[in-house]
């Protein structure tokens, strides 16, 4: 049997052990809250999205949310204003094109970062519906040694999965289980006390500590990657990284642009610390032996106690993020891993197109 593949499998184990051991802070006296929104021409769904922020579960006087308007050119402000009309607690701010120093969000994230007057500073996006009881499961994460919540925000594939062809419906389904395994990666490394990504559509930041560390100021020029740069300087600052398995976020599964989300998304990968980048490197090397070892030696018992340790450790993230299970799901345990190493190569290159 091969040492590699035995020993990869631990590692997966120890993944799971991982996914296992995300815990909640310890107290129970509720939070203040600043929650922010940047966007950039999003009159389609920001009905759907304010509508669901109007639902938000929390005493009014603990939170406040904060608007910001990207330098839209269509009927985003107006949305705005009329949601803030009859509301004590939300606040509006717009940045112009001519203003804008920072690429992508930074700008808008920064000014409501200055802005922000709650302890913590929680983040969505304007396509992402939240559930009334959001902010309520947020603070009961948080306690006096949390400076970074990093939450599960998978996107909804309820509805298209229900319309769709069959080969259509396989998409989505494989979709779904990138998402998940992606949501696994995250909650498997901060439970380890290696942090090694998030989503900024469900991700909450001590105000003062980002502040103290920079800010937006201080990540750099990208246009995306505002979560992952965040979490690096986090990284830096005292206190607890958690992490939240509650599907209290999602979001519109992205149609149009798919394939420049998947390229930003694991493009990210040139932002890790050197530890998750020499790890990554490591993660791919495997997955490119692996089929030489099972093939060419035909080394089927070390490929069956690797499938089976990946098996395992899926069925423990289903479980901890409370998503059902799926037969497609045995066959993309063996796909994926090579979906991923094709986005991480030509993400790498930073050749996607951004909103601007």
């Amino acid at each position: 049997m091969s040492f590699v593949i035995i020993l990869f499998s631990l590692g997966l184990l120890i993944g799971g052990i991982g996914i296992f051991l995300i815990r909640r802070g310890r107290e129970t006296d509720l939070k203040s809250i600043s929650v922010t929104i940047v966007a950039r021409d999003e009159e389609k769904i920001l009905p759907q999205t304010l509508a669901a922020l109007s639902r938000i579960n929390y005493p009014p006087e603990l939170y406040e949310i904060i608007l910001v308007d990207d330098g839209s050119q269509d009927n985003t402000n107006q949305l705005f204003r009329s949601f803030a009309d009859s509301r004590k607690n939300v606040e509006i701010l717009t940045i112009s094109r001519e203003e804008k120093i920072l690429p992508g969000k930074k700008q808008g994230l920064q000014k409501a970062l200055e802005k922000a007057r709650h302890e913590i500073f929680l983040m969505t996006d304007a396509d992402c519906f939240v559930s009334e009881n959001w902010l309520k499961d947020c603070s009961g994460y948080w306690d006096d040694k949390t400076k970074m919540l990093v939450g599960y925000a998978p996107e909804d594939y309820s509805q298209l999965l229900r319309q769709a062809p069959f080969s259509r419906k396989l998409f989505f389904l494989f979709r779904r289980f990138s998402q998940i395994v992606t949501a696994g990666s995250f909650a498997a490394t901060i439970g380890l006390g290696l942090p090694f990504s998030c989503y900024g559509r469900n991700m909450a930041v001590s105000r003062e500590l980002l502040l103290k560390a920079g800010g937006y100021h201080k990540i750099g020029k990208e246009p995306s990657g505002d979560d992952k740069q965040v979490l690096n300087l986090m990284l830096k600052q005292p206190g607890v990284i958690r992490y939240s398995p509650l599907r209290n976020v999602v979001t519109r599964p992205e149609l149009e642009r798919y394939r420049d989300q998947q390229k930003r998304r694991f493009g990210k990968v040139r932002m890790s610390t050197t530890f998750h980048f020499i790890m990554t490197l490591l993660i791919i090397g495997f997955y490119l032996y692996l089929p030489f070892r099972v093939f060419l030696w035909a080394d089927y018992g070390s490929f069956a106690i690797f499938y089976l340790s990946a098996a395992a450790v899926w069925l423990l993230n289903l479980a901890k993020h409370k998503e059902r299970f799926s037969l497609f799901d045995l066959l993309f345990i063996i796909v994926y891993p090579y979906y991923l190493i094709y986005y991480t190569v030509i993400g790498s290159k930073g050749d996607w197109r951004w909103k601007e």
